[in-house]
C-alpha cells in the first residue's frame, strides 16, 4: 500500500513534469487554477466518509447510506465547482477544464466510498493496485495527448475516462466481491439517516478544508495579482514540496499508537519520543533546504524548463516551509495520541490567518517570493504553536500526576502514624493491664 502511493505520487508529479515542458506557464496556470478550485470543495464535501466506514466497527450505518450520502455530496461539489466557475466568468477554456477535473473527483469521491470498504475488511493491497494502475495509466494517457493535441482539455478528458473506468470496472467490482453481495452495493436516500451521517461528519469535512489552507491561501492571492503564468510558476515549484510528503504521513501515521501508549503510561519517555521525532523530521526537512541551495536552480531547469529555474528563491523558501510542515506532522500524531484534535483545529486556524494577513501584504509588493513567505509564516506558525500546545499539556499532566503521586504519599505516611501510634498505644495499655494483675 505504502509503495503503491509513492508510485502514485510520483506519477502525478511525472504528469506535471510533462505538462510543464509540452506547453508553457499559463497552462500550467490554468490546470492549477482549477486545482485551487475543486480540491477544497471536494475536501469539505467528502466528509472523510471513507475513515468513518472503515472505523465503523459496530455497522451504524449500511453501505448503501454512505454511498447514497457520498453520491449526494459529490453533486453538491459538482453544483459549487460550476457555480464559482460561472461566477468567476472564466474563459470557455478555462471553465470546462475546471469542470473535467471536477468530474474526475467526482468519480475518484466514488471510488474512495469502495475503498473504505477494502479497508474495512483489511484488503489494503487492493487499494494499493488502484493506486498503482491508475498511476502508470495516467502517466501513459496524459503526456500521450498532450504531446499529440497540445491541449490540456483533452488530456484532461482522458484522465476523466481513465477515473471513470477505475470506479466501474475496478472498484465497484471489487468491493462488491468481497462483501459477497452486491447488491447492498446500491445508494439509498433515505433523508433522516442521509442527515443524521452528515451532521456526524461535517467537522470532519471542515478539518479537511481548512488543513491545506495554508498553502492554498498564498496562491489564490498570486493568481489574483499576478496572473496565470505566475500561478504556473509557484504550483509547479510548490508541488516539489510533496515529494517527501507521502513518507512523513506514513511514518506520523504509524508512531500514533506508541505515542497514545506512553502518554496514559510514561509522560517521561513520550516527550523524549516526541522530540526525537521532531528530529527525524528536521533532518529530513533541512535536507530538502540543503538540496535546494545547492542544486536547486539546476534541478527546476532540467524537471521543468529553465523558466522555472530563475525561481530558486522560491524553491529555497519554500523547502524552509517543508521542514516545517516535516516536523509538524509529528506534532499533529501527537495531538492525536493526546485526544487533542480540537486545540489542532485551533492551531490550524491560526496558521491559516497568518497566511491569509502575510499573503496579502507580501504577495502585491514582492510578488513569488512573497508567496512563498506567506507560505512559510503559515507553517512555522502551525509548527511552532503546536509544538508549544504539546508540551504545555504534557508538563500540565505530569505536575498533576506529580502532586497526586506527593498526596498519595503524604496520606500514606499520615496513615501509617496514625497505625503507629494505635499500636503503641495497644501496647502501653497491655503493659498496665499487666502490672494492675500483678
Amino acid at each position: 500500500m505504502f509503495a503503491s502511493k509513492v508510485v502514485y505520487a510520483a506519477c502525478q508529479w511525472c504528469i506535471l513534469v510533462a505538462l510543464t515542458k509540452l506547453s508553457d506557464a499559463g497552462t500550467v496556470g490554468e490546470w492549477g487554477l482549477a486545482m485551487m478550485i475543486t480540491a477544497p470543495v471536494f475536501a469539505l464535501c467528502n466528509l472523510k466518509l471513507r475513515s468513518v466506514l472503515a472505523t465503523d466497527v459496530k455497522n451504524r450505518y449500511t453501505l448503501s447510506d454512505y454511498f447514497g450520502l457520498r453520491l449526494a455530496t459529490v453533486t453538491l461539489a459538482l453544483l459549487i465547482v460550476l457555480a464559482i466557475s460561472s461566477a468567476a466568468r472564466f474563459s470557455v477554456d478555462t471553465f470546462l477544464i475546471v469542470i473535467v477535473i471536477g468530474l474526475a473527483k467526482g468519480s475518484e469521491s466514488a471510488s474512495d466510498i469502495f475503498h473504505g470498504v477494502m479497508q474495512k475488511m483489511e484488503r489494503m493491497e487492493r487499494i494499493g493496485q488502484a493506486f498503482l494502475l491508475k498511476g502508470i495509466a495516467i502517466l501513459l494517457i496524459f503526456p500521450s495527448i498532450l504531446f499529440l493535441t497540445q491541449s490540456l482539455l483533452a488530456a484532461l478528458l482522458g484522465i476523466l475516462a481513465i477515473c471513470v473506468a477505475m470506479l466501474f470496472f475496478w472498484d465497484w467490482p471489487n468491493a462488491g466481491r468481497l462483501l459477497g453481495d452486491r447488491s447492498v452495493l446500491k445508494p439509498q436516500f433515505t433523508i433522516s439517516i442521509m442527515s443524521q451521517l452528515a451532521r456526524r461528519t461535517v467537522p470532519l469535512g471542515l478539518a479537511d478544508l481548512i488543513n491545506p489552507m495554508t498553502t492554498l491561501v498564498p496562491k489564490y492571492f498570486v493568481a489574483a495579482y499576478l496572473g496565470g503564468a505566475a500561478l504556473g510558476h509557484f504550483t509547479a515549484i510548490a508541488y516539489v514540496q510533496m515529494a517527501g510528503a507521502v513518507v512523513i504521513l506514513a511514518l506520523s501515521h504509524s508512531v500514533i499508537a506508541r505515542l497514545a501508549r506512553q502518554y496514559h503510561a510514561d509522560l517521561r519517555e513520550f516527550v523524549r519520543f516526541f522530540l526525537k521525532l521532531l528530529a527525524i523530521g528536521a533532518a529530513i526537512g533541512g535536507a530538502g533546504v540543503v538540496f535546494a541551495v545547492l542544486f536547486g536552480r539546476l534541478f527546476l531547469s532540467i524537471a521543468y524548463t529553465p523558466e522555472y529555474g530563475e525561481h530558486v528563491d522560491v524553491l529555497i523558501l519554500l523547502m524552509i516551509a517543508v521542514a516545517a510542515a516535516d516536523m509538524k506532522a509529528f506534532v499533529v500524531a501527537a495531538l492525536v495520541a493526546m485526544e487533542r484534535s480540537r486545540t489542532w483545529a485551533v492551531v490550524t486556524l491560526l496558521a491559516v490567518l497568518v497566511s491569509l494577513i502575510s499573503a496579502s501584504v507580501l504577495v502585491p509588493r514582492y510578488g513569488l517570493v512573497g508567496g512563498a513567505w506567506a507560505v512559510l509564516a503559515g507553517t512555522w506558525t502551525s509548527f511552532v504553536v503546536g509544538t508549544l500546545c504539546v508540551l504545555v499539556v504534557t508538563l500540565s499532566k505530569m505536575r498533576r500526576r506529580l502532586t497526586e503521586t506527593q498526596v498519595q504519599f503524604e496520606e500514606t505516611q499520615s496513615s501509617a502514624g496514625r497505625h503507629s501510634r494505635r499500636s503503641r498505644g495497644v501496647e502501653v495499655d497491655g503493659f498496665l493491664r499487666q502490672r494492675n494483675e500483678a
